[in-house]
């Protein structure tokens, strides 16, 4: 997407470490990760949210006013990130703020889901959501993501087995079962992809070390 400012594209990346760039140059984050927290949030909620509700997400420990004042010294920072193009990115008024005409990784990643190009969104979909942000807010985040990402890959093996490419059905198992070491559905999915494949000896190996990770 593209600015008011002709010609600008400004791009955000929330799967991995958080980072921006405007016309393909990777903008300086600010110093304070509570500014980049303020970015990430804005990235993955579309459109333009109150400011009492972007307060209490990112502040939850602190008194209201406490939290708008820490909010506004973050708005501050971004501002001076995104330097001449902050007008163009940051959508703000007394009791609102957002982002707008910038292209956020993640909802490229829902927009190629939703168009059936699997490949595409999971090559997308590498790093990990808010990496690095412990945030109650980013942990969910996190994980909702992950969960989706892993339902895809677990389709993907389903529909990969049922038309007899068994090298990709099991590729797709595996790579679920990566996001999600602990999960026994995930477990059994890769095993299952083995035995189909007559390969009873990786089943074990999967069984295995399922088993082990659990203990």
């Amino acid at each position: 997407m593209t600015t008011d400012s002709p010609g600008v594209s400004v791009s955000v990346r929330v799967l991995g470490n958080i980072g921006v760039h405007v016309d393909g140059v990777a903008v300086a984050l600010p110093e304070s990760l509570r500014a980049v927290a303020l970015l990430g949030w804005l990235a993955i909620h579309a459109g333009s949210r109150s400011r009492a509700e972007i307060a209490s997400a990112l502040w939850p420990d602190v008194t209201d006013a406490a939290a708008r004042n820490s909010m506004r010294t973050a708005l501050w920072a971004l501002r001076r990130a995104f330097g001449q193009h902050a007008d163009a990115v940051l959508d703000t008024s007394r009791n609102r703020i957002g982002l707008r005409n910038v292209e956020v990784d993640v909802a490229r990643f829902d927009a190629l889901v939703a168009d059936g190009r699997l490949d595409e969104a999971l090559a997308m979909s590498s790093g990990e959501l808010l990496d690095g942000f412990d945030d109650e807010w980013a942990i969910l985040a996190r994980d909702s993501h992950r969960d989706r990402v892993i339902a895809l890959l677990s389709d993907g093996s389903d529909e990969a087995g049922a038309s007899g490419d068994s090298k990709l059905a099991i590729e797709r198992a595996r790579q679920a079962a990566e996001l999600n070491p602990l999960s026994e559905s995930c477990a059994r999915l890769l095993m299952r992809r083995h035995d189909e494949a007559s390969d009873s000896s990786l089943a074990l190996a999967v069984y295995a070390r399922i088993v082990e990770r659990l203990r």
